[in-house]
């Protein structure tokens, strides 16, 4: 990954909403047809995208540090350190983005 860890403004909303543990500014960050891919599972919509940041993200309090930045063909890759009550641990979420929302995170 590289070293530039400045990150597009949709992508910081995430990291931002879910540090601060906001699951509205999270969705919002999301396209309406937007998608969240934890692993294979897939929640599309808002609606999904709110109930699994309630479930998995916000919802247990998950903290994310950027330790990595890069991109490739469209596709934002960001490396984090995810400390909370759920999931700790390092991964990688690829972010892809339109309209200035992001329009699909993918978690693995």
């Amino acid at each position: 990954m590289a070293n530039d860890l400045k990150l597009e403004p949709p992508i910081q909303a995430v990291i931002d909403a879910t540090n601060a543990g906001d699951n509205k500014a999270f969705v919002a960050a999301f396209t309406k047809d937007g998608a969240v891919n934890d692993w294979g599972r897939v929640f599309s919509g808002r609606a999904e995208i709110s109930a699994w940041d309630k479930a998995e993200n916000t919802g247990v309090q998950s903290q994310y540090r950027v330790t990595g930045v890069s991109r490739l063909n469209g596709e934002i890759l960001v490396l984090l350190e995810v400390t909370g009550n759920g999931y700790n641990g390092t991964s990688t979420f690829s972010f892809r983005l339109k309209g200035g929302h992001v329009d699909s995170l993918e978690i693995g």
